[in-house]
């Protein structure tokens, strides 16, 4: 009987503060490598919040174009390719275990998870396509009044990928969502 006891303790709080959330968002990514400039990102989320601690969330991210210059060695062909004004797009699925902070209407929060991501470019004629996955992380802040909030954030996918070796996408994100 302590037993069950014990159990709807630890449960009830859980199930109690439980709700889900969707998002929907925007930003500036930056891939840490000279020659390819920041490229504006659309962002889109879901998650369910199990109490004022954690969340389990996944996420889809899409970039515009980021415009890239100058030679690079694509591995594992050891060649080296031109690709000045050449476009690299890329797009991400990105599940992670958010822990938070809330405090009266603002939570505080960091992400860690993978990034299932994929890029591609098309250099003079010849696509480079690409796809793996590798590490995310990050952190933000949600101001949130009432069953909407205003969310701002920094993630980071850590990428080993054929065009730039490995290198890291800082994203800068701010979104707004609705609690279920």
């Amino acid at each position: 009987m302590k037993k069950i006891i014990l159990l709807l303790a630890l449960v009830f709080p859980v199930i109690s503060t439980a709700e889900s959330y969707l998002g929907l968002g925007g930003g500036i990514g930056s891939i840490q490598e000279s020659g390819i400039d920041d490229a504006f990102l659309t962002y889109v989320y879901g998650g369910h919040q199990f109490n004022e601690y954690l969340s389990l969330e996944i996420a889809y991210m899409k970039s515009a174009s980021f415009s890239a210059t100058g030679d690079r060695v694509f591995d594992p062909l050891n060649q080296v390719f031109n690709v000045n004004n050449d476009k690299i797009y890329g797009e991400a699925w990105i599940p992670s275990l958010s822990l938070h902070y809330i405090e009266n209407n603002w939570k505080l929060f960091a992400l860690i998870g993978n990034a299932f991501w994929q890029a591609r470019t098309n250099d003079e004629g010849v696509g480079v396509n690409d796809e793996d996955t590798d590490f995310a992380y990050g952190l933000g802040i949600e101001y949130r009044p009432a069953k909407w909030g205003l969310r701002a954030e920094w993630r980071r996918l850590e990428i080993d990928w054929i065009i730039t070796g490995e290198t890291e996408l800082d994203a800068f994100l701010i979104s707004l969502n609705r609690y279920f």
